[in-house]
């Protein structure tokens, strides 16, 4: 991230499980949204830069989806999925 400075940075098959803080992963200038899997693998999530006004348009407890709509940037909206 510091060579390329992203103001938004979303990823899929995170690993992340409940147990693993949002600090221990990412940066304590962004907001990181993520949904974890009980599955072996899995995981999503969307990490907006602080300095950016976002709004959290959809989750979808029963998919890896997380959906927001971002301010300056074009397209305004980015977002994860996964169907299962």
């Amino acid at each position: 991230m510091a060579r390329h400075n992203p103001n938004v940075v979303t990823g899929t098959e995170s690993w992340l499980k409940e147990d693993i803080s949002n600090a221990e992963v990412f940066r304590a200038d962004f907001t990181s949204f993520r949904k974890v899997t009980s599955a072996r693998g899995g995981g999503i999530f969307v990490s907006v830069e602080n300095i950016i006004a976002y709004t959290e348009l959809w989750v979808v407890d029963d998919f890896e989806v997380i959906q927001l709509e971002v301010e300056r940037m074009d397209p305004k909206y980015t977002g994860v999925l996964i169907s299962p």
